[in-house]
């Protein structure tokens, strides 16, 4: 069954049916959610947040565009809140990171292809949140520009200029903190 199918089913009263796009989407969107705020508590609070949220308001959804584009969009913005809610001021973009990944990766402990993750990862973490965000669903998810843009709400020339700058800031970030060790690396 497609997601369509799915959300049709739903919509005539079964209920159990929206487990199947739980089971689709609960991955993906623990990942941006994760990348996002760096915890496996919050982050599964959003998501939780975000299913629940989704399925209030399935009626609503115009079939527009993909389920996921407008699921990740909900995540999204779930995410944006509760990082303002955590936060003194109502800036979330200058909320910092703290992750699991350490700040000085172990170069004995990793090995090259290991240690070059990690490292990323880490700068990825040091990116804006909707830069993450981008990122995360350009990359990871193998998102258009479109798609994208439409779950951090931007056009896709503004989202193909996050992408660029935010390659621009990793790769600063990684040769800054790993002088010498990502001369290769384009991004």
């Amino acid at each position: 069954m497609n997601d369509f199918e799915v959300i049709d089913s739903v919509l005539a009263g079964d209920r159990e049916a929206f487990a199947l796009l739980v089971n689709r989407y609960k991955d993906m969107a623990y990942t941006l959610a994760f990348r996002m705020v760096g915890n496996r508590p919050d982050a599964e609070e959003i998501i939780q947040e975000a299913f629940i949220n989704a399925y209030k308001k399935l009626g609503a959804f115009r079939r527009d565009s993909s389920f996921s584009t407008w699921f990740y969009r909900i995540v999204y913005n779930r995410t944006i809140s509760f990082l303002r809610s955590r936060k003194n001021t109502n800036n979330a973009d200058d909320y910092i990171l703290q992750t699991r990944i350490s700040d000085e990766p172990d170069y004995l402990e990793f090995e090259e292809r290991d240690f070059r993750k990690n490292a990323v990862l880490w700068a990825i973490s040091q990116l804006k949140p909707v830069e993450r965000m981008i990122i995360t669903l350009f990359y990871h998810e193998n998102k258009s520009l479109k798609e994208t843009g439409a779950v951090v709400g931007m056009n896709e020339d503004a989202v193909k200029m996050k992408l660029h700058r935010s390659r621009k800031k990793m790769k600063a970030l990684l040769e800054s903190k790993f002088q010498g060790e990502f001369v290769d690396v384009n991004f």
